[in-house]
């Protein structure tokens, strides 16, 4: 239902896909613990902690976990792998059934390259 109290279509509608990808990226193991090489994984802690997401599981190399939130399945992952390795963890999400990785994915990482608190949103890689 959308707030004026009409019928809310964009859920229903079979064009529009209904799972969505957050990934966040860390390091695994205590060095990395506090650093801001894990803000990708704070991130996704407080997301499903906010929206009383069940525990992320292991899920082969992540950790996963999933909720509803406007009507659209949210699927939270953890990759368990190092930073630059992150890649060997999500090959099996990119074989979901009309999955599109522009459309469909969200990265939250630190950048050093970004002052404190800054958070941009892009729809590509690289430094800076």
């Amino acid at each position: 239902m959308t707030p004026d109290g009409g019928a809310d279509t964009r859920a229903s509608d079979s064009r529009v896909p209904r799972t969505r990808v957050v990934v966040g990226l860390g390091n695994p193991g205590p060095r990395y613990d506090g650093t801001r090489h894990n803000v990708g994984w704070w991130v996704l802690d407080r997301f499903a902690y906010d929206r009383d997401f069940e525990p992320f599981e292991r899920s082969g190399k992540r950790l996963e976990t999933s909720g509803e939130v406007d009507g659209r399945t949210i699927v939270l992952v953890k990759p368990r792998t190092y930073m630059n390795r992150s890649g060997l963890a999500l090959t099996t999400l990119w074989k979901m059934d009309g999955f599109e990785v522009a459309r469909d994915l969200l990265v939250v990482t630190d950048d050093a390259n970004l002052d404190v608190g800054r958070v941009r949103f892009r729809p590509g890689g690289g430094t800076g």
